[in-house]
């Protein structure tokens, strides 16, 4: 199950009593950067995420429990995560595709 909400400190601290956690928990998504989320398992553990792209698809990063680090701390090692990833060649195409999906005006020389 899924929740949108602004992760804060008191976001962190919440009891979360929804009754259908599903076989992989609950995880509260953040408003501001949406890669950033809070996972919650069935037993009740807390524990930051991002989700970044890689070549393969999407990657799982955990940043740490809530008993490690705060949310102001995950948030910036978050953003600095989501950062480092190179952004993606659009003069290359994709698989499938013949012409490539690139919407910027090409440079005449």
């Amino acid at each position: 199950m899924r929740i949108y909400a602004t992760l804060n400190e008191r976001t962190v601290r919440r009891t979360f009593r929804e009754r259908k956690f599903g076989r992989t928990g609950l995880t509260v998504i953040d408003n501001d950067l949406p890669a950033f989320a809070l996972k919650i398992s069935k037993n009740g553990r807390k524990k930051y995420i991002v989700r970044v792209a890689n070549k393969l698809g999407r990657n799982t990063v955990v940043l740490g429990t809530t008993d490690e680090i705060t949310v102001e701390q995950a948030r910036e090692k978050a953003a600095a995560a989501v950062a480092a990833v190179p952004a993606p060649c659009c003069r290359t195409p994709r698989p499938g595709r013949r012409r490539s999906s690139c919407r910027r005006p090409r440079e005449r020389f």
